[in-house]
């Protein structure tokens, strides 16, 4: 086996693992950093008191610990996807919130030196798409299957059955059916 080869073989375990590895890593994230400010224990509590201030924070930061933690819980459910985009959707400008309302506080500093702020930062990464960067495409691929040529492209049993039904038999003898072709 050839370095090149190997190189594949991992490229392409990786394409195919790499958005549910990544899904349920982002929901790891999600779940921690609610659990923690249910707990009270979030570096950004007081960075979330002073972004919005207009909420109590008593009862603020603890419903926004539940909704990240049903972030994350839903993006483990595969069914439940969209529903973790939904809420994603919905919480991701409170997320870029200090950035605007406290830009004094976000950009005094290099931002991962002080906890709360590179968990702002960390959050707007989740911004990005599932996708692996390691899995880039092989320099020699495999091919994609050929099809079959013993049918009409994309047609099953039945489709050919309803087709013989509908049309008449003179038509039938005088037009021949597309088959697929190699490219």
């Amino acid at each position: 086996m050839t370095f090149n080869t190997l190189d594949c073989r991992i490229a392409r375990w990786m394409d195919r693992r790499a958005p549910l590895l990544l899904r349920i890593s982002l929901a790891i994230v999600f779940i921690w950093f609610g659990a923690l400010k249910l707990t009270g224990d979030s570096p950004a509590n007081q960075l979330i008191a002073r972004t919005v201030y207009w909420f109590d924070p008593k009862w603020f930061i603890p419903v926004l610990g539940i909704w990240e933690i049903l972030i994350g819980a839903c993006m483990l459910w595969r069914p439940l996807i969209r529903a973790s985009i939904l809420l994603l959707f919905l919480q991701m400008p409170g997320t870029f919130l200090p950035l605007v309302l406290l830009p004094d506080v976000c950009f005094v500093h290099v931002p991962w030196r002080h906890r709360s702020k590179a968990n702002t930062l960390s959050r707007t990464s989740s911004c990005s798409p599932p996708r692996s960067p390691w899995a880039a495409p092989c320099a020699n691929p495999e091919p994609p299957p050929r099809p079959r040529h013993d049918r009409p492209c994309g047609m099953t049993n039945h489709d050919r059955q309803t087709r013989k039904l509908i049309q008449s038999p003179i038509a039938r003898t005088r037009r021949k059916p597309h088959i697929c072709r190699p490219a």
